[in-house]
């Protein structure tokens, strides 16, 4: 063997070590291609669940295990996860879990997750090009961009 793959090799070891990212990709239109390619390239090891009703799901098989629907939408798969992340919540997806009704299997596998101490991470505003608090962030450093600082103790 090489060196090179010797650390091909032990980093793959090491990576399996790690807890895997569950990501849960629903329907949600906006930015998928960005979120994909962020995805494809963030190092770490991916289980995806995928929705029933997405059009892409090839494209995302491409970037890590996908779990069998029927095993994500009864119940939390058993394998622990460093953080479930779910890249594109809709103002519906939300509404269902903060109102606690989770009527969808992607809101009641969020709500497992919490109840299990499972970091969430949910994007929505920051990878959304076009979302209102980008535009107010962007209004915000144009405005710190125009404006002139002076020196608190020159004249």
């Amino acid at each position: 063997m090489t060196e090179q793959q010797i650390d091909t090799i032990v980093n793959l070891i090491l990576q399996r070590l790690q807890p895997a990212v569950l990501v849960m990709v629903t329907s949600a239109d906006g930015y998928r291609d960005l979120i994909h390619q962020r995805l494809a390239r963030c190092g770490e090891r991916l289980h995806l669940a995928l929705d029933e009703t997405i059009s892409d799901s090839e494209r995302w098989q491409q970037i890590g295990d996908v779990i069998p629907a029927k095993t994500w939408q009864h119940k939390l798969p058993s394998t622990p996860y460093k953080a479930l992340l779910l890249p594109f919540l809709s103002y519906p997806l939300a509404v269902d879990i903060v109102n606690g009704t989770l009527q969808s299997p992607v809101a009641q596998r969020v709500h497992d997750a919490l109840l299990a101490g499972i970091p969430v991470l949910a994007l929505r505003y920051y990878c959304d090009p076009h979302s209102e608090l980008k535009r107010a962030s962007r209004y915000c450093s144009q405005r710190l961009r125009g404006a002139s600082f002076r020196h608190a103790y020159r004249p």
